[in-house]
């Protein structure tokens, strides 16, 4: 995996999970216009989509400056089932639905720079197959310059109109998306691509991204079939690669235990001998001492 930069991680390891499954309260987090960068000022509205009863349930977020509310509180104006929030650079971070038991939906990230020109790409998982366009805009006149596409940083296409199609998205589109033109570059976004044939999925006891140090988690693969071979894998923060009961974790039978540290803070999956790999989890855990967590 490369090395992200400093705004994408902080977002990522944020975020619940890196493919946006669903959680497990039957909720999900609906966002319109469905992106993850916005000018300043340009309104969003997020949604809480419930099976059965949507009482109890409501849209909370993770600013990348660490402060964590609901809608409503010194942010956003809920309008039915609905969060309107007429955004600024602060309120660039992770948004998700959340009952009052601690159900919680899937996660968004938002972004909002300084600069003037963001990448339109979709903010909620996109399925192979789908049609996806990708929009470089720039916040002025001329809408449509001449703009240069990267993908995991390697440029992949230039295109006159402002904009690149791809006409049937496979897993190995999804990464992180960028572009530039003659006023400037948009910060990266990454897109995800749903594989609904995944061999394996990661799950995390307890259910949740973020822990205070010490406390102890377990992640265990659930494999369709033979489960030899497949392992727990992370990318940490800082960069490093690695599998459990290398130089961290224990592995026990089909799971494997963690006593956290911040060091750990990263993206977790499960990976096999040739390759396959699961979803991916995000686990925070924040250095300074807290007595909160979301």
């Amino acid at each position: 995996m490369r090395e992200l930069t400093p705004l994408c991680w902080q977002l990522l390891l944020l975020s619940t999970l890196v493919y946006c499954s669903l959680g497990q309260g039957g909720a999900s987090l609906s966002i319109s216009p469905d992106r993850s960068q916005f000018f300043k000022l340009e309104s969003v509205s997020l949604s809480c989509e419930v099976q059965g009863n949507s009482a109890g349930w409501r849209v909370k977020r993770y600013t990348v400056s660490g402060e964590g509310s609901d809608c409503g509180r010194k942010w956003g104006k809920q309008q039915g089932s609905s969060c309107i929030v007429s955004l600024i650079s602060s309120d660039s971070g992770v948004y998700w639905c959340e009952s009052g038991s601690g159900e919680h939906s899937n996660d968004v990230n938002i972004t909002v720079p300084d600069g003037a020109v963001i990448l339109e790409s979709p903010a909620l998982p996109v399925t192979e197959g789908d049609s996806v366009t990708l929009r470089c805009r720039y916040q002025g006149t001329p809408s449509n310059l001449t703009a240069v596409f990267y993908k995991d940083g390697s440029l992949i296409r230039t295109q006159t109109t402002g904009e690149m199609t791809i006409p049937a998205v496979s897993k190995s589109d999804e990464g992180l998306y960028k572009c530039t033109n003659s006023e400037g570059e948009s910060p990266e976004s990454w897109m995800t691509v749903t594989d609904l044939s995944l061999p394996a999925s990661l799950s995390v006891s307890p259910d949740r991204s973020q822990f205070f140090k010490y406390e102890s988690v377990s992640l265990s693969c659930e494999v369709q079939g033979n489960s030899a071979g497949w392992r727990v894998v992370r990318n940490t923060s800082r960069g490093i690669l690695a599998e459990c009961h290398t130089d961290w974790g224990k592995q026990q039978g089909s799971s494997c235990i963690v006593s956290l540290i911040p060091s750990h803070s990263g993206v977790y999956w499960c990976e096999s001998g040739s390759g396959e790999h699961s979803n991916a989890v995000n686990i925070t855990v924040p250095g300074m001492s807290t007595n909160t967590i979301y």
